[in-house]
């Protein structure tokens, strides 16, 4: 598959009109992060701010689930867990019609997340992007999307399919969605798109997989 028809499935399971609602979230959690540290002096010794990427974290998943229970994004969610055998953490993960979505806060947006086991083994089926043809045999589970944004700063905001086969890079990612306007209008009809039919191909295998082996 390539990458064109990789954007259109990207745009399909997360259409501009759902994209649109993240930015305003992460603003939300970036600055509620801020002014907790302004407000808490403990929170303004070096090794704080330094580690205030962690408070970052929570307060993303907490507005992306508000987000979710509120019904303004029609998708599911779970709490995951990782690490094996001892449990070390949990993880929201983003239930989208054929695909997932786990959320990463990284400091460059072309990479991805260090590599840890679960997000290893969900860029893996990820696979059939890498190939034109849309081979069934292929399809091994739902395609895994990373929501990426800055570190320190909220600077970008990107949601990206991960690379297969390699630890680094993407096979295709979003443009910055902070740069999206509030409210998106079409000028005039949608441009035709070449890649539909790849796409339903894709998402018809994807579906048949998901009922033949439970979810």
């Amino acid at each position: 598959m390539d990458t064109p028809a990789a954007l259109a499935f990207l745009s399909d399971q997360i259409p501009v009109k759902h994209q649109v609602l993240l930015p305003p979230v992460f603003r939300s959690a970036y600055n509620a992060v801020n002014a907790l540290a302004n407000d808490t002096p403990f929170l303004k010794v070096p090794s704080a701010i330094f580690n205030r990427g962690r408070m970052v974290t929570w307060a993303v998943d907490y507005a992306i689930e508000n987000l979710i229970q509120s019904g303004r994004w029609n998708v599911d969610y779970r709490w995951a867990t990782f690490g094996s055998p001892k449990v070390t953490g949990k993880y929201i993960e983003i239930i989208l019609p054929q695909s997932r979505m786990m959320i990463s806060q990284i400091s460059d947006p072309t990479r991805q997340p260090r590599n840890v086991g679960f997000r290893e083994n969900a860029r893996v089926f990820n696979s059939p992007f890498l190939f034109k043809e849309m081979d069934e045999d292929r399809i091994t589970g739902r395609p895994s999307f990373l929501l990426v944004h800055g570190h320190q700063e909220l600077s970008f905001l990107h949601i990206g399919i991960p690379h297969a086969t390699r630890r680094y890079g993407y096979i295709c990612t979003s443009t910055n969605l902070l740069n999206l306007p509030h409210e998106v209008v079409a000028p005039g009809p949608p441009a035709e798109d070449t890649s539909f039919n790849d796409t339903m191909t894709l998402k018809d295998q994807i579906e048949r997989w998901l009922k033949d082996h439970g979810g």
